[in-house]
């Protein structure tokens, strides 16, 4: 069963990622969405004040997206804006593994659980999220079904640090973790 869910993963991510970047290499994404998480992300790699020219604000002005701080060093690898389309990507298809383990020790059926993964592979919106240019937001998922996870094995330090890394998304993410 971790075969199949792993190979459910690696397809998921090869589809989102060639999607993702066909999007960008035929000039469909766009400044104002993936433009300034790149700019202040890339100025973040490289120690710098993140103040983003697109829109004139600094990077923490209009949102609170501390987890910034954590994929800049993957534009140390590459420092191109697919590379957060790529990051994005494999942060959706990699949320599938915690949501496997949360179906298959609630439902109690490996089967069942790989249905339940193919399922949220083919939800439009995921597909939606995946191709509406780069988001910090798009993070929740992963680190939502992972900190419901470790709440549910009572894991409760691993549940509070993905609690954490949740909140490092977007402010906004407070008002669902409170509910």
């Amino acid at each position: 069963w971790y075969i199949a869910l792993g190979l459910l993963v690696a397809a998921n991510t090869l589809l989102f990622a060639v999607n993702a970047l066909s999007t960008h290499n035929t000039l469909n994404t766009f400044g104002f969405d993936l433009g300034i998480q790149h700019q202040a992300t890339w100025l973040l790699s490289r120690f710098k004040n993140p103040f983003v020219t697109a829109n004139g604000l600094h990077f923490f002005a209009g949102h609170a997206r501390f987890i910034s701080v954590f994929t800049a060093p993957f534009l140390w690898i590459w420092p191109d804006a697919r590379m957060m389309l790529l990051l994005q990507s494999f942060s959706l298809s990699i949320a599938a593994v915690p949501l496997f383990l949360i179906a298959n020790k609630k439902l109690g059926s490996n089967f069942i659980a790989i249905i339940v993964v193919i399922s949220y592979f083919l939800y439009p919106a995921l597909g939606h999220l995946n191709m509406e240019n780069f988001h910090y937001d798009s993070f929740l998922v992963l680190f939502f079904f992972c900190a419901f996870y470790f709440l549910i094995t009572k894991r409760y330090f691993l549940y509070i640090a993905f609690v954490i890394l949740a909140l490092s998304t977007k402010e906004e993410a407070a008002i669902t973790i409170f509910l």
